[in-house]
């Protein structure tokens, strides 16, 4: 059995070995050109918080696309593997819903970042208040593994969604938390 799985983990790199090799030049290539447009356009005033800001959208967005891109090239290689080109690349309809994904998911991850903050802020704060001295240090580290098992299973859940997306082409959440 854990043979077979790591079979499955590795077909893609032995069936089409110059598509994968593209794809790892093609992504170290452009979050490289991302990172350095990044320093180009970032505002030398740090006093400049809308600038940064907008430096940090534009290169997470650009970012955001180089992986749909490249998701989508790997899924659409091992799904339909009769659909060659160019090491599977495209810009297409699949690649802009897988996009939409996953910015959707940025953002979401996000709010839940900062909801959890809020959350560990309140409650450690309210049990420091409680019942002061080492306990609070163990709870605290016990409240963080809570919330890293939480966030494995939320992320396991929905590991499957953008495989999932280009295959129904339409963005899909809610079959792959199924």
């Amino acid at each position: 059995m854990v043979g077979s799985i790591f079979g499955g983990a590795f077909r893609l790199l032995r069936q089409h070995p110059l598509a994968v090799l593209v794809w790892a030049i093609l992504y170290l290539v452009g979050i490289f050109a991302i990172g350095l447009l990044r320093i180009l356009i970032a505002p030398a005033d740090p006093a400049n918080i809308a600038g940064a800001i907008g430096a940090a959208l534009l290169s997470q967005g650009l970012a955001l696309a180089l992986v749909a891109v490249l998701i989508t090239a790997a899924t659409r290689a091992t799904l339909h593997p009769y659909k060659r080109g160019a090491c599977y690349l495209r810009l297409g309809a699949n690649e802009l819903r897988v996009f939409a994904l996953l910015v959707l998911l940025t953002i979401a991850s996000m709010v839940a970042t900062f909801l959890l903050t809020l959350a560990n802020g309140f409650l450690l704060g309210l049990l420091a208040w409680l019942a002061p001295g080492a306990a609070t240090g163990w709870l605290g580290a016990l409240l963080l593994l809570v919330e890293l098992a939480a966030l494995l299973f939320v992320q396991v859940r929905l590991s499957i969604a953008l495989p999932l997306t280009y295959l129904y082409e339409a963005i899909t959440v809610d079959e792959a938390w199924a």
